[in-house]
Parts: C-alpha cells; sequence; structure tokens
C-alpha cells in the first residue's frame, strides 16, 4: 500500500510492504507492516496510538479503543477508520477539517492539516 500525502504544496509518500483487510467476522482490521517513505510512519509507530490490527469503526459500529465504550470516533470526526482512541491519522475525515492529518510527518507538514491524501493499494 502507498499513502501519498501533501500537506505545504509537495507530495510525501508511506509505503508499507504488507497490507491486508481481514475478514468481515474480524470487522475488517488492518494488517500492514514494512513502513518506508519520507511522508513518517503514522500508521503502525508505536510511539503513538497505531492503527495497525485495529478493527474499522464507523458511526453504527464502534471497534474504536476509546477509553470510554460508549465514546463513538467515528461518529465525533464523521467518518470511517480505524480508529485507536481516537488517535491521527485519519485519511477520510472531512477535508479541511482539524482531523484530515497525518500525525507523524518528520518535520515536514506545518500545522497538521492536509492539503490532499491519496490511498493506494497494488494487487500482487
Amino acid at each position: 500500500m502507498k499513502v501519498q500525502l501533501d500537506a505545504s504544496g509537495g507530495w510525501y509518500y508511506a509505503d508499507y510492504d504488507t497490507f491486508y483487510l481481514d475478514s468481515e467476522d474480524n470487522k475488517y482490521a488492518l494488517r500492514l507492516s514494512g513502513y518506508s517513505g519520507n511522508a513518517g510512519d503514522s500508521l503502525t509507530n508505536t510511539s503513538l496510538e497505531f492503527h495497525g490490527n485495529m478493527s474499522f469503526s464507523t458511526a453504527d459500529q464502534n471497534n474504536d479503543r476509546a477509553k470510554r465504550r460508549d465514546y463513538n470516533c467515528a461518529r465525533r470526526y464523521e467518518a470511517g477508520w480505524w480508529f485507536n482512541y481516537c488517535a491521527e491519522p485519519c485519511l477520510t475525515c472531512p477535508y479541511g477539517g482539524n482531523n484530515f492529518v497525518w500525525s507523524h510527518s518528520d518535520g515536514w507538514q506545518s500545522g497538521g492539516k492536509l492539503r490532499a491524501a491519496r490511498m493506494m493499494i497494488k494487487i500482487v
């Protein structure tokens, strides 16, 4: 999987060697590893609340690890995502909002917000 991000007029990327989604029974848990790139690793970085191995959350299906189980990050951010304690990034959050960010940016991102993002998957 390749993630491309634009926060400052230039494109940055995060590549993951391994990417797959678990079955519906496992709530489409995100499985990825093998980061490389110049964007920083916001999905598997363990110094933050990482998103790898998280189940997909939606407004009606709360699968995140929020401290309060009645708190739904997908409803709060108006986006389905592999939330972990409502941590960033959230590339499905509304464009221009405070949560449309790539949180671990290796210094290239100013103010946290993204101008654009693309997630691409190559099927082999």
